[in-house]
């Protein structure tokens, strides 16, 4: 993308498939457990002379005024692949739940082009929810996230982009690993489901059983969502 837009000096890791770089610079080795990927671009800017370790690095932009009553995005969908998807019968009985118990507004979104999840929870929710997978590209996506209470999504660039807005997000992992993608930040929440072989990364799931997400139940999402409503609603809360 920089090369296309022609910015002339384009430095960065000598990784596979960075052929576009102007000046390539070996990558950080980071030792001990796994590190979030944010730590590897910030070790890369020091590599750079750069301090990225400072507070104005991690600050949240400021949000508007919390919707009354939530409102709660539900995104269904994945850019990582249908084996990092949930499953929209589950965000079925989560968007039951939520609109039964806690009488949040419940919005669809989806990235631009899978949009397909969120198509298919729509029919299935009726009007307990407003669909707008199909009427938003990127830009009108970024734009709704600061007017959502909290997001719920599946492993994607929707939960990062989300973090990035400020917003809560509760982050639904299966063969994703959270020590190295989750959203950064007190406010994200992380749901999972132990299980012997995740995280595996993989675009399939090798065992055929899909244990990590199909495992993870409606009423444990549920909680966590309710848990950020009742946080936001308190005065002390954030």
């Amino acid at each position: 993308a920089f090369a296309r837009l022609g910015i002339p000096q384009r430095v960065g890791c000598a990784l596979r498939g960075h052929k576009d770089l102007t000046e390539a610079i070996a990558a950080p080795v980071a030792e001990g457990p796994p590190q979030h990927r944010v730590r590897f671009y910030l070790d890369l800017l020091k590599t750079l002379g750069i301090d990225g370790y400072v507070p104005a690095s991690f600050l949240a932009p400021a949000l508007p005024e919390r919707p009354d009553p939530p409102r709660v995005a539900l995104l269904p969908g994945s850019d990582l692949g249908q084996s990092y998807c949930w499953g929209v019968e589950r965000f079925q009985e989560l968007g039951e739940l939520l609109a039964e118990q806690t009488g949040a507004e419940l919005l669809l979104l989806a990235l631009p082009g899978h949009a397909g999840d969120a198509n298919e929870l729509a029919a299935l929710l009726g009007d307990r929810a407003r669909n707008y997978a199909n009427e938003f590209g990127l830009a009108e996506f970024l734009d709704a996230l600061p007017y959502c209470t909290v997001v719920v999504s599946n492993d994607s660039a929707g939960i990062h982009l989300a973090a990035h807005a400020g917003v809560p997000a509760i982050a639904l992992f299966g063969p994703g690993d959270p020590e190295e993608s989750r959203p950064l930040g007190r406010i994200h929440t992380v749901v999972s489901q132990h299980v012997e072989c995740a995280p595996c990364n993989q675009g399939k799931c090798p065992l055929r059983h899909h244990r990590c997400l199909a495992e993870l139940t409606a009423e444990r999402v549920f909680h966590a969502v309710r848990d950020h409503l009742a946080e936001q609603a308190s005065p002390t809360g954030p």
